[in-house]
C-alpha cells in the first residue's frame, strides 16, 4: 500500500512538474490537458488523461483500505472515482457538456478528498494549514511571475 501511494505520488506530483516546467504555470491542473494534447499526440488519448488516470486508479484501494473501519469509507472511494471522471474530460474547454461534467466532477473530487482527510485521518489542523500554505504559496509564485514576466523592477 505504501509503495502505490509514492508511485501515485511521484507520477502526479513530477508529471505537474514538468507541466509547469514545460508550459509555465497555469490556471489549474485541468488547464494542461490541451498543452498536452498538442505536445505529445496520442491517437484516440490524452497523456494528460493517461497519467491522471493512473495515479487515481493506484490510490483507490489505498484510500479504501485505510478507512476500512469508518463510516466515512465511501469518501476513499468517491475522490478517485471523481478523479477519473474528470480525467475522461480532457476537452473540457471545447465542449460545453464535458465542461460541465469535468466541472462537478472536479469540484466533488475536491470535496470528498478533503473530507475523507477530514473524518476519516482526523488530521483537521494539518489539512487547514496544508490549503492555507498552498494557496499562499501559489498566490505568491502568481505575484513573483507576473513582475517577472512584466518586467517591473524591484
Amino acid at each position: 500500500m505504501i509503495a502505490t501511494t509514492i508511485i501515485s505520488l511521484i507520477l502526479f506530483a513530477g508529471f505537474i512538474l514538468l507541466g509547469v516546467g514545460k508550459f509555465g504555470l497555469l490556471d489549474s491542473y485541468s488547464a494542461y490537458s490541451d498543452k498536452w494534447a498538442y505536445a505529445v499526440p496520442i491517437k484516440n488519448a490524452n497523456l494528460w488523461s493517461i497519467v491522471t488516470m493512473i495515479a487515481a486508479f493506484l490510490m483507490c484501494p489505498v484510500m479504501i483500505q485505510t478507512g476500512h473501519d469508518s463510516l466515512w469509507q465511501f469518501l476513499g472511494f468517491a475522490t478517485p472515482v471523481y478523479l477519473i471522471l474528470v480525467a475522461c474530460t480532457p476537452n473540457w474547454a471545447h465542449n460545453i457538456k464535458e465542461h460541465i461534467v469535468h466541472s462537478v466532477g472536479a469540484i466533488v473530487c475536491a470535496i470528498a478528498s478533503v473530507a475523507w482527510i477530514i473524518l476519516v485521518r482526523k488530521q483537521f489542523p494539518i489539512v487547514w494549514f496544508s490549503l492555507l500554505a498552498g494557496f499562499i504559496g501559489v498566490w505568491l509564485l502568481r505575484v513573483f511571475a507576473g513582475l517577472i514576466l512584466s518586467g517591473a523592477r524591484w
